[in-house]
């Protein structure tokens, strides 16, 4: 199945029927059913921010996930400059515990590298942390430790050879999931 040109990345409904004959031609039936297909876009051949590649898909704990900016609140595009001890981002991804962003790499990439921490923005008074991972496929191949707003900023760099997917993670500390505003800045792919 080829998806047409123009067409966004996505997952779209699809539905078939068809007719079938035995028993010499003189049975028939039909059977429907329905599935879920997903249109991928390929990442940039060379290095490039994860904040301004299309992701596959994207999952938030607090509204949705933000691009070059932190989480903010429930509505799309109200966070702040992604802020980490007191150095701003332009180019980034704004999470908030429990998230995961779904990158394509369909077997082309091979190193992703990001720096995380919590959003100035949340300042210390919460005791909150977050918990950040970077998977290739069904496999976690680097995890930050639990961090929180008082703790430097943490780089995670993984080799995601051979994976189709690439996942960014957040997961919430012991401490639930409020403030959990979860940046991740400088994320690089690198593709081939």
């Amino acid at each position: 199945m080829t998806a047409p040109k123009g067409v966004d990345p996505g997952s779209y409904p699809i539905s078939a029927t068809t007719s079938y004959l035995w028993d010499d031609g003189t049975r028939n039936g039909s059977a429907s059913g329905r599935t879920t297909v997903l249109v991928v876009a390929p990442l940039p051949i060379g290095s490039s921010q994860l904040g301004d590649d299309a992701w596959t898909s994207a999952g938030n704990g607090w509204g949705p996930v933000d691009r070059k900016q932190s989480n903010g609140e429930q509505a799309a595009g109200d966070g702040k400059p992604l802020t980490i001890r007191g150095a701003s981002f332009a180019k980034d991804v704004g999470a908030h515990a429990d998230s995961e962003v779904v990158y394509y790499t369909g077997q082309a990439c091979s190193t992703a590298t990001t720096m995380v921490s919590v959003d100035d923005e949340v300042g210390d008074s919460h005791g909150n942390v977050v918990v950040f991972q970077l998977w290739a496929d069904d496999h976690k191949v680097a995890a930050s430790g639990p961090v929180s707003p008082s703790d430097a900023a943490r780089t995670l760099t993984a080799d995601v050879s051979g994976a189709s997917f690439v996942r960014l993670v957040v997961n919430k500390g012991n401490d639930g999931m409020s403030f959990d505003h979860a940046d991740r800045a400088d994320a690089l792919i690198t593709c081939s």
